[in-house]
């Protein structure tokens, strides 16, 4: 650590061209301090140098009587080839203790590993570096049980906690770190335990730090998010600023926003840095003793790219836990972390007018399974592909793609692929669920991704009912036919979701998943897909090796043995698509009750409109 400093000191006042300082104090201001954050690393660890560069940049332009704390706001884990081996080594919490972090807050992804692995990847960190940053997970409720014994000893011992004081430079902060109630429902392998309401518990700790520990400011870590629609910001740390007094600042996560300014409700600043390392967040703050606020003095997130250079050390420690992933995770495949496999001449996007790349993770679920259809959930798409390194994807880069979960029956990284069947009616079902989910909750992450299957909808017709042409592999389906059965391949985390369906739909649909003789699957363990088939023990289709076989047969080879892509007109395909008419086949093609219902209502609704406002004209011509 040493030679970082002196590292920094060189770069520092080689490329700063004077003195750097912070605006001075206005009259009667006091007890200013610095908050450098971030939030929902994902393991992008590649660029956790760059990072701690950045963080020992500003502290030197910090004036030393002034307190800086450094904070990150959950999802450390979770969406690169790093966390494969998170269980056994801890390297984000490892790099977390390198880089001095004050707090940081459990978000969802911490809990992929189910409470076991949560626990292993604690104490695996803790073996390596000894005392860690206070991890903070002020709503969580026990179920005081053995299956969560583990986690709770580590609360016993101070290494998770609900609060944490910190005196720095004469000032006093109390940090508190909530999960939302959204985290927590993206997060079902955290049970037996769970999330007590977030404003509830906000309210009295926020309470708690003021009148028992006298601090001078409460900072809440907050993994729950923010939303911008319709001209204006909702989302859960809209709510806690606006509900639970006495918080000065939230820093937030799991929506992945990127904030250039503070939200600022009630005068509570709502900050966000993305995700996924690109920005460190920089915050300078202070008090008037008359006021109830904070004065903020500054706000910018700072790119973490390749204009900083990496602090050795820690590019060190990175390069030797690349090492691992080849020994620990990769060493039983044929790939290595920075194995080339693909070479790209286009960007390739998660927006939704972007098709490519969701119908290529789509399309190698359902060709290794030999689906009819494919599909998924853009917000497990983890990663765009930009054009660098001369168009090279390595193994890391495709990992990094389809990254998340851990296997149903064998726990191993990467979610297994399951193959269910559906008639037609209950794929109408599906797909009108699916387009209702992502109209209702406006995010990129619920647009659902397809291969295999092209759908037409009126938005004129009622939600849950306005989708009027199928087509199944190039052919259209008759979706009131409850005989023929369609296969469907996707993971087993967005399968989940199929045996919800008369929750998610209000109990306006029922589905059955079945098999393919048409008995039906009581749970998501029995549609997993054996990879050997002639065998009884079952061996999990990883996603992510899908995904990687899939793009290295896509197209040619180059001498160099990468294979060269490129987009077919399939794949460019929208599959989904608008149709605004008062076409009596669009309005009512393939309708149901909900929709034959909604216009009994409007035509009646229309005649009694009518028959007023006859008797009102005819009323006033008598008078």
């Amino acid at each position: 650590m040493k030679f970082s400093r002196f590292f920094l000191f060189v770069l520092f006042f080689s490329t700063s061209p004077g003195k750097a300082s912070v605006p001075k104090p206005e009259a009667g201001i006091d007890k200013r301090f610095h908050i450098l954050f971030t939030n929902d690393w994902q393991s992008r660890i590649a660029d956790v140098a760059r990072l701690q560069t950045l963080l020992l940049m500003e502290e030197l332009r910090v004036p030393p009587s002034e307190p800086v704390v450094r904070l990150d706001a959950g999802d450390f884990t979770m969406g690169s080839l790093f966390h494969t081996i998170t269980r056994e080594v801890g390297a984000e919490l490892q790099l977390m203790k390198f880089l001095r972090y004050d707090a940081v807050c459990l978000g969802n992804h911490e809990f992929d590993f189910h409470l076991p692995g949560l626990v292993q990847m604690i104490r695996s960190a803790q073996r390596e570096v000894g005392t860690l940053p206070p991890i903070l997970a002020t709503n969580l409720v026990f179920s005081n049980t053995k299956e969560d014994a583990d986690l709770r000893k580590l609360m016993d011992e101070g290494v998770l906690r609900r609060e944490v004081i910190i005196e720095r430079k004469g000032v006093r902060f109390g940090i508190m770190g909530i999960i939302g109630k959204g985290a927590a429902e993206a997060s079902p392998n955290s049970r037996p335990v769970s999330f007590a309401d977030p404003i509830k518990t906000a309210t009295e700790y926020a309470k708690k730090l003021r009148e028992e520990h006298h601090v001078d400011y409460v900072i809440m870590l907050s993994h729950s998010g923010v939303f911008f629609s319709n001209g204006s910001w909702s989302g859960e740390d809209v709510d806690l600023a606006a509900k639970v007094p006495g918080i000065d600042v939230i820093v937030g996560g799991h929506s992945h926003t990127v904030l250039y300014e503070p939200i600022l409700v009630k005068h509570v600043p709502i900050l966000q840095a993305g995700a996924e390392m690109h920005y460190m967040g920089k915050f300078v703050a202070s008090k008037a003793p008359h006021r109830s606020h904070l004065y903020i003095e500054k706000y910018e997130l700072l790119p973490i790219d390749l204009n900083t250079p990496g602090d050795p050390f820690v590019a060190g420690k990175v390069t030797q836990y690349k090492k691992e992933i080849d020994r620990i995770f990769l060493s039983q495949t044929p790939y290595r972390y920075d194995q080339p496999i693909l070479k790209i001449h286009h960007n390739y996007s998660r927006t939704v007018d972007d098709p490519v790349l969701g119908f290529w993770v789509t399309d190698s679920m359902r060709k290794r399974v030999n689906a009819d259809i494919g599909f998924t959930g853009n917000g497990t798409v983890r990663d765009d592909w930009q054009i660098h390194d001369h168009g090279i994807e390595t193994v890391a880069d495709l990992f990094q793609t389809v990254p998340l979960g851990v296997g149903v029956l064998d726990q191993k990284m990467g979610y297994p692929l399951v193959r269910v069947y559906f008639n037609g009616k209950e794929i109408k079902q599906i797909l009108e669920i699916l387009l209702f989910a992502y109209q209702s909750k406006k995010s990129m992450d619920y647009y659902p991704r397809f291969s295999g299957i092209h759908f037409l909808y009126n938005p004129y017709r009622v939600p849950l009912d306005r989708i009027f042409h199928i087509e199944v592999q190039g052919k259209e389906i008759d979706p009131t036919d409850t005989k023929k059965l369609y296969s469907l391949a996707t993971t087993s985390y967005v399968g989940g979701f199929l045996w919800l369906v008369d929750e998610l739909s209000f109990g306006l649909f029922h589905l059955q998943p079945k098999d393919e003789k048409g008995n039906p699957i009581a749970d998501i363990r029995e549609a997993i897909v054996n990879k050997n088939t002639g065998s009884a023990q079952i061996e999990e289709i990883k996603e992510w090796e899908t995904f990687i076989e899939y793009m290295r047969g896509l197209g040619e080879k180059t001498p160099e043995g990468y294979t060269l892509v490129e987009a077919s007109e399939e794949a460019k395909r929208i599959p989904i698509v608008e149709r605004r008419s008062l076409n009596p086949h669009t309005l009512f093609g393939y309708a149901t009750w909900i929709q034959w219902t909604a216009a009994g209502v409007g035509l009646l609704g229309l005649g009694l409109g009518l028959g007023i406002l006859a008797w009102i004209l005819r009323r006033s011509r008598r008078e």
